[in-house]
């Protein structure tokens, strides 16, 4: 996508400097090289944007898929939560002993640390969740609400708790208890 963008930025800046030569030489050539170039940008941004649709397209096809598969699969088992952490020193402890045990019959949690060893790829939807859903950054600890309505809301943990840790910061308590507010309301919807 960037590669596209320089490109086009690149003919742009051709086409412009054709332009203002072929004013300044009155030459007619120049002029028609700089037209072909603005064709040429303009068909390298017509087709980024096709892209870009078809991407989307496959994007929510693919969503939509998932949705239904985990409602078919996940909801008659009471399970709506995917719940991810790592074995990061700064909280695996903490989630280990304080969140897992509170949702954990709502979950399905997986240690992104040991996800080799736990057989991720062979499930069937951890990986696309992740794929699907997780932040640019710092995703991990996330959790991923599965609503009955198919739509979803993510946790992101990783910046609160942080921040708790750093200044003694309250605001993650609160996220925390919204959390797990929000599940067990929702636990009682399913």
């Amino acid at each position: 996508m960037k590669d596209n963008i320089r490109f086009s930025n690149i003919l742009l800046t051709i086409f412009l400097f054709s332009v203002l030569f072929s004013i300044v030489t009155h030459s007619k050539i120049t002029l028609k090289i700089g037209l072909v170039l603005f064709s040429l940008v303009v068909a390298t941004i017509i087709c980024f944007l096709f892209l870009m649709l078809i991407y989307s397209i496959k994007r929510y096809i693919q969503r939509k898929i998932l949705l239904r598969q985990i409602k078919h699969e996940w909801f008659p088992k009471g399970k709506y939560v995917f719940f991810l952490y790592s074995s990061s020193k700064k909280w695996e402890n903490y989630f280990k002993n304080e969140m897992i045990p509170k949702i954990a019959d709502k979950s399905f949690i997986w240690n992104w640390s040991t996800r080799h060893q736990d057989g991720w790829y062979r499930d069937r939807f951890a990986p696309k969740i992740l794929s699907l859903y997780r932040p640019d950054q710092h995703f991990c600890p996330l959790a991923v609400v599965f609503l009955p309505s198919g739509k979803i809301k993510i946790f992101e943990f990783y910046l609160p708790y942080v921040r708790m840790i750093k200044s003694s910061n309250l605001a993650y308590k609160s996220f925390e208890d919204e959390f797990l507010a929000f599940v067990n309301q929702l636990n009682r919807k399913i």
